[in-house]
């Protein structure tokens, strides 16, 4: 069946009940679902920030396991969401979802997205998903941030102990990370996969940053950076902690965001 999102630009228009799972949609504060766009240079925005995101350089459309992706080409596309007030929106902690997949080779550093706004500190704040331990499509992926804290570098990042394969199927990948208790949960396919968390550092808030996130690269202060190859189905990021639950459901399901109840 198709899937049909019900807000757009903070508006509903059918009611939140309507979903399978409406308590996923809080916190929420911006989302993109290519599967839904019917191509363009755009990709519609949804959660309490939906800011349409535009599409830039070179990417495709492409067919799925899960359906369509957009897919930037790893030298030139990406994606900008356009919204500078999303890094404020996260400072004690923040959440996300992407269902993915990568069928070509990866390098060290590349950006599923991030943002990088070094006009404000000489260190950050940053914020981003990155390629770690690349061999062909398989890889870590760590979640980095680094806060506002002057000449004193602060960052803190979580990465999966064990390589993900990127390159067999979609798969999704969901992390919570929490800034003042330094600990996160990550998860690949809701949790059918074990995964364990590497990391350190302490920050205190990434607020403060005016670039906005770009998807399949990282922003540097308005020049994009680490492009990465990749389909992308859904990318979404929360404002608060998602419990272990709820990276179950959204670990499996590509469409529960948008997906309405049965009548």
């Amino acid at each position: 069946m198709r899937v049909i999102p019900t807000q757009h630009n903070g508006l509903f228009s059918t009611n939140l009940g309507d979903l399978e799972h409406p308590s996923l949609w809080a916190g929420l504060e911006l989302a993109y679902f290519p599967h839904n766009d019917g191509g363009g240079n755009k990709l519609k925005g949804y959660g309490r920030l939906a800011t349409n995101a535009t599409l830039l350089g070179t990417y495709s459309w492409i067919g799925s396991g899960i359906g369509k992706m957009w897919q930037p080409d790893g030298a030139s596309g990406y994606a900008n969401t356009n919204n500078t007030a999303f890094l404020d929106k996260i400072d004690n902690d923040f959440s996300y979802v992407m269902w993915t997949q990568s069928t070509a080779s990866l390098t060290n550093n590349e950006r599923w997205w991030g943002s990088e706004d070094t006009a404000t500190s000489p260190t950050g704040p940053r914020l981003y998903s990155l390629v770690k331990s690349a061999s062909g499509t398989s890889c870590a992926i760590q979640t980095q941030a680094h806060d506002t804290a002057g000449t004193v570098r602060n960052e803190l990042w979580k990465t999966t102990a064990t390589d993900v394969d990127t390159g067999t199927r979609p798969f999704s990948f969901v992390a919570s990370v929490d800034w003042s208790s330094e600990d996160a949960i990550l998860s690949v396919d809701g949790g059918s996969k074990a995964v364990t968390d590497s990391g350190a550092g302490s920050i205190s808030t990434v607020s403060g940053a005016n670039q906005p996130i770009y998807i399949g690269a990282r922003n540097h202060d308005g020049t994009q950076k680490n492009f990465i190859k990749a389909g992308f189905s859904t990318i979404a990021w929360w404002s608060r902690q998602l419990s272990q639950e709820e990276h179950r459901i959204l670990g499996n399901d590509p469409f529960v965001l948008c997906r309405r109840r049965a009548s």
